[in-house]
């Protein structure tokens, strides 16, 4: 078992003739992973995060635009690095300052204010605007970034996800080492919309 960038791996060996003897070996021990992580298993090999999206995406024959506040666009530059994405993912924006989401949303600046409800309502505004306007499917957005400061309580960070029937609004706690927290963040938004599609009905 190894961590990576928030990303818990999880290797299985076997010795056997050739591979399809250790395939066989291995098979009891990967279908007692599934069967006791779910839906927390988003893929195997060499897949990250964003091509178990960016597949969902096809399979479902839906888009998707991005707003990234608190990661630097972390999502949009895993996004764009999938193949054949082009048809799926419609781009993204990266904000950096608290003036261009203002000017984004057309907004005061109470909006933007340290009150969790407010970064709430923020990170909702952002998702439901990029989809506007991109014409996607799906916007999601992650807000802005809560500062760290040591010995003080964790903040907590937004994550939206608009689509044509309405805006889902989660936050999670956005702590650790600096290496962590963004990379987490933006596969924890990523992961609400992989949830999302994954529960949506076959097509």
């Amino acid at each position: 078992i190894t961590v990576h960038e928030a990303t818990i791996t999880l290797r299985i060996t076997a010795a056997g003739r050739d591979d399809d003897d250790c395939r066989a070996a291995i098979e009891p021990t990967a279908r007692t992973i599934y069967e006791c992580l779910g839906e927390l298993v988003f893929g195997e090999e060499d897949d990250e995060l964003q091509h178990a999206v960016v597949r969902l995406l096809k399979r479902r024959d839906l888009t998707l635009a991005t707003v990234d506040w608190g990661t630097d666009g972390l999502t949009a530059r895993w996004l764009s690095e999938v193949a054949d994405v082009r048809d799926y993912y419609l781009g993204g924006v990266n904000l950096t300052h608290e003036r261009t989401a203002l000017r984004r949303l057309n907004a005061a600046a109470e909006l933007l204010s340290g009150d969790d409800a407010c970064r709430s309502e923020t990170t909702r505004l952002l998702a439901e605007s990029i989809r506007a306007e991109f014409g996607s499917d799906f916007g999601l957005a992650i807000g802005p970034a809560p500062s760290i400061a040591g010995g003080s309580e964790p903040g907590r960070i937004c994550f939206a996800l608009a689509d044509r029937d309405g805006t889902t609004v989660k936050s999670a706690s956005y702590a650790g080492h600096s290496a962590v927290v963004k990379p987490r963040a933006a596969k924890q938004a990523l992961d609400l919309l992989r949830l999302k599609l994954s529960s949506l009905p076959a097509p």
